[in-house]
């Protein structure tokens, strides 16, 4: 029996690591037979020198000489101390051999890889020397063991990047994701030589090589995880919709068997089969609740198991914030969501164009589908999109199947005209609502059949309830909404005999329908009607959807009353409403109630009006009360009661729902709501004022000219203050506002509101669990002074708030505190400016791009007379180049007067009057002697004339610099 040789042990264990994260045995076979010698290497070197027969490929194969001739004496001492079993050596050759021929293919790939063969190659011990230094084979074996293993590992990062999908199309990206592992394995390599001179024991090299792999694991951990949360903060900032938990609901309220007709359509399947061009647009249309939106969704589970595939589920009640660039990004955060190097593609992205440049977010959203081998488009809801948006939609769709391969688009929608104009010709059609009677019959046979189990009818009862029932599908003419009113209609009432009456006058259409919830409404008694016909008005008109427990505080608001009512009860909204509203994620949603064609409808203009109006009194009912705010107490009781359920809302929202409130063209004509409203913002700014308000003097613009018009008839204070509010709510600064940061933003506010609603947060997270959640089915304490279920009553199951004041989940909160931890990392920006005194040190930036830029031009050793300003860069048009990420630091750095001394050193050397001009100090009288010496040297006229009206005539080197000066 062989005895035990740790140096075979550590090869082997070194070819079986590279294999395995090849995981490719067809590559791995063929990177052994591809070259076993370094005249394999030569060979195709020459080959392709002779193919490209160009200087640049003569260069490359020239700098990549010192890494084969390192090779080569590294595969000699090998065949002298090893006794190498078949692909060892191959795994020295065959890798760059192939390297050599896939970057052949991209300049710049040739470039990088020439570049990191160079740094390898210098890092590596001479193998010679290395002979020399070790008296035994042992160590000589174990330490060529070692550096086996590094060069493997810089091998296998090399061919991850050459094997991703058209690598050629985002090169940049994928190789800086890459190089920084090279540089850690190039640093490593490093390290390992200055070990092996030292002469080391076997044990000592052994265990450099254990190091080595801990530390490339951990640090392949690190990467993905920090691309990771910048991959998940951009879409933060961005407030990118996701439509993955719209999906899941409509799976889980689905009727098993109603889609069943259209997976086994022929059209639907052609539009399956992704080789098929002449089915590229499929048309899925038909009238309001004929069951669109869950014939998406099954067209969606259906398209994802044989390729990409991106959906949009667009609603009524997002229709202001849903536009074509907010899809557009969707898609990008969805396609890239799988994938580390899409991810790193994403984030390298210019942020602001994804923000804000539809046709620079659709290029990006073109290269990633070409990253695909086939991918389905899914859009539902076209008709809820505002005209104009979807006509850009439809438009930048239809650009993309003209330069994507292998793309196929649904669409659900009503057929409006300008839908059928744009889609009537290029696309093929399935009309739901002729095509799903059957499903609806299947919907109320089954509903009914659970229904009347549970429930106490007689034998002869039940059988004529369900003969009634039989022609309600052919009723509902295609409207599985229609069937679902009537059946939940039918579930709310008492009796035998009331439920036989009501299915003997069955409605004659959707919109009588509602037309008897609306009488059932009308038929309550005062109070009650009023509260239910707000209640619908505000669920449809509000643009962003309240919770029913903030609705149940905002239906109690009295705005001729001061004070805030206590909420003592819960409202059961679908049995006050009717079966016209349904409850997803605690928000009430309806559709259709301000049809003019249905009876007793609701008017819009009442809708905007009350709303705006209930919350614009809760800001001045007295319960916002600054002083009161440093009473521990006082909070703490205020937010067990309730008297906090509407603040984020309307703290946040109240501008915005005054403004729709103003645009709606009836408005004017309402004297006293206008009065009202102008008072109430008059008493707002009385009674919550922010007496330390800085107004910002940027330029603003925005919107509001009906505001101006009806607001400036009643109280000026109002439209002023309503002014200043838009100011603030508008403020590009806002993602980045947090609980912790709010000395910096909460006095743009003109009110006291932003200082009250940081505050009760504070107080909020103090009440809250140790514990991420309680059991939902047990309101039972986890300890004394345990407040969960009393701030579950008021504020929801999702306690745990978003810091960030401008989030969504700032009001929607997350059911445990671990859920709203990782939300909120991806909030941060990870890259930190490293010196702790400065202001970056905390906020961080949104990329190492920006972070470097910031360090190398504001932190550099201050002793240094001149700084790498890229002037080139921020020269044009008094810094119109500059982003806001690169403003920021800029302004801030340079109220330092040894940056701005080396800023305008720089500025000057580069040439740029512009800068060197803005850079100057007012009340400098005379330019420093080095300014002028650049601007003369620089050989521009206006520079120079500018400088030397600025010379001291006592200045001697400036003389003798114009007389080196060439005169022409």
């Amino acid at each position: 029996m062989s005895a035990y040789d740790p140096a075979d042990e550590a090869f082997n264990a070194a070819k079986k690591s590279f294999r395995d994260q090849l995981n490719d045995q067809k590559l791995y076979d063929d990177i052994l037979t591809n070259a076993t010698t370094m005249d394999d290497v030569y060979q195709m070197a020459a080959k392709l020198q002779e193919e490209a027969a160009s200087q640049a490929s003569m260069r490359y194969l020239r700098r990549l000489r010192p890494f084969l001739d390192v090779l080569a004496g590294y595969a000699q001492v090998v065949d002298v101390f090893v006794q190498a079993k078949p692909g060892l050596l191959a795994l020295i050759w065959g890798p760059i051999r192939l390297i050599l021929k896939w970057s052949s293919e991209l300049t710049k790939a040739l470039d990088a890889i020439a570049e990191v063969t160079l740094k390898i190659a210098q890092a590596l011990p001479q193998f010679s020397e290395l002979v020399k230094a070790f008296s035994d084979n042992v160590r000589i074996k174990t330490a060529l063991a070692l550096f086996y293993g590094d060069i493997l590992h810089f091998y296998h990062t090399i061919l991850k990047v050459f094997r991703i999908p058209r690598w050629r199309l985002f090169w940049e990206v994928v190789w800086n994701q890459n190089k920084q592992k090279i540089d850690e394995i190039i640093k490593q390599i490093a390290e390992h030589a200055l070990l092996i001179r030292n002469e080391v024991s076997v044990a000592e090299i052994t265990k450099a090589g254990e190091a080595r792999e801990k530390s490339l694991a951990h640090f392949n951990q690190v990467q993905e995880f920090q691309e990771l949360q910048r991959f998940q903060g951009l879409r933060t900032r961005l407030d990118s919709p996701q439509y993955g938990e719209r999906l899941d609901w409509l799976r889980n309220r689905v009727h098993k068997g109603s889609s069943k007709w259209l997976l086994k359509d022929q059209v639907f399947q052609e539009w399956l089969d992704i080789s098929k061009k002449e089915t590229t647009w499929l048309w899925i249309q038909g009238i309001p609740g004929s069951g669109k939106t869950y014939l998406a969704a099954a067209a969606v589970d259906e398209a994802v198991i044989r390729h990409q595939t991106l959906f949009v589920f667009a609603s009524y009640n997002n229709q202001n914030s849903t536009t074509a660039l907010s899809i557009t990004r969707s898609f990008i955060f969805q396609i890239a969501a799988g994938s580390h190097i899409l991810q790193a593609m994403v984030v390298g992205f210019s942020e602001r164009d994804l923000e804000s440049n539809g046709k620079k977010a659709l290029e990006l959203l073109q290269t990633l589908l070409n990253t695909s081998a086939g991918t389905y488009i899914i859009v539902d809801g076209l008709d809820e999109i505002e005209e104009s948006e979807r006509r850009i939609l439809l438009q930048r769709l239809d650009d993309l199947t003209g330069s994507c391969n292998e793309l196929k688009i649904l669409i659900c929608s009503r057929p409006k005209d300008d839908i059928v104009k744009a889609l009537g010709e290029k696309s093929k059609s399935l009309r739901v609502d002729k095509r799903n009677m059957a499903s609806i019959q299947g919907f109320v046979d089954h509903r009914a059949e659970e229904w009347i189990a549970h429930q106490d009818f007689d034998q002869n009862a039940a059988f004529e309830i369900s003969s009634l029932l039989s022609p309600l599908a052919a009723r509902a003419n295609g409207m599985f909404l229609y069937a679902r009113i009537v059946l939940d209609n039918l579930m709310e009432l008492s009796s035998a005999e009331e439920i036989q009456r009501e299915l003997k006058a069955l409605p004659r259409d959707l919109d009588d329908t509602y037309h008897r919830v609306f009488n059932r409404i009308n038929s309550l008694r005062p109070q009650m009607r009023e509260k239910a016909r707000k209640i619908l008005s505000w669920i449809g008109c509000a643009s962003v959807s309240m919770t029913s427990f903030e609705i149940e505080q905002a239906i109690l608001q009295d705005a001729s009353v001061r004070g805030v009512p206590s909420v003592i009860g819960n409202i059961n909204f679908i049995k006050l409403c009717g079966p016209i509203v349904e409850i997803v994620n605690d928000k009430p949603q309806s559709r259709y109630i301000f049809n003019s064609q249905i009876d007793n409808f609701i008017d819009l203009a009442f809708a905007n009006e009350t709303l705006a109006i209930a919350n614009v009194s809760y800001l001045c009912s007295g319960v916002l009360d600054l002083d009161s705010m440093d009473s521990k107490p006082y909070v703490r009781d205020s937010i067990l009661a309730g008297n906090y359920r509407l603040l984020g809302y309307a703290a946040w929202y109240w501008v915005d729902l005054t403004l729709a409130a103003a645009r709606i063209k009836s408005f004017p004509s309402n004297t006293s709501c206008v009065e009202t409203l102008c008072a109430l913002i008059s008493s707002a700014n009385s009674e919550v004022e922010n007496c330390d308000f800085e107004p910002d003097d940027q330029t603003f613009e925005t919107r509001i000219e009906d505001c101006n018009r009806t607001l400036q008839c009643g109280a000026v204070e109002g439209h002023e203050v309503l002014l200043a509010a838009c100011r603030f709510r508008r403020d590009e600064r806002q993602p980045d506002w947090t609980v912790t940061n709010a000395d910096t933003w909460v006095n743009l506010d003109p009110l006291a509101t932003s200082k009250i609603v940081v505050r009760v947060k504070k107080h909020f997270e103090s009440l809250l669990c140790d514990e991420d959640s309680h059991s939902s089915t047990s309101a039972k304490p986890c300890k004394p002074e345990c407040y969960w279920a009393t701030l579950k009553r008021h504020y929801g199951p999702r306690l745990y708030k978003c810091s960030y004041i401008s989030c969504p989940y700032s009001r929607e909160g997350f059911i445990s505190r671990k859920d709203r931890d990782n939300h909120e990392e991806a909030h941060s920006r990870l890259w930190k400016c490293p010196p702790t005194t400065c202001q970056f040190s905390v906020i961080g930036f949104t990329s190492q791009r920006r972070r470097d830029f910031h360090v190398k031009r504001f932190h550099q050793d201050e002793s240094e007379p001149i700084i790498a300003l890229d002037v080139d860069k921020i020269a044009a048009s008094d810094f119109d180049n500059l982003d806001e990420h690169e403003i920021q630091p800029l302004l801030f750095v340079l109220t330092k007067a040894s940056a701005l001394y080396a800023a305008r050193n720089s500025a000057a050397m580069q040439g740029s009057l512009t800068i060197t001009q803005l850079l100057t100090p007012k009340d400098e009288s005379y330019l420093p002697t080095r300014i002028v010496t650049y601007a003369v040297q620089n050989e521009d006229a206006e520079f120079a004339k500018w400088a030397l009206a600025k010379t001291d005539s006592r200045d001697i080197e400036a003389d003798k610099v114009m007389l080196d000066t060439p005169s022409d």
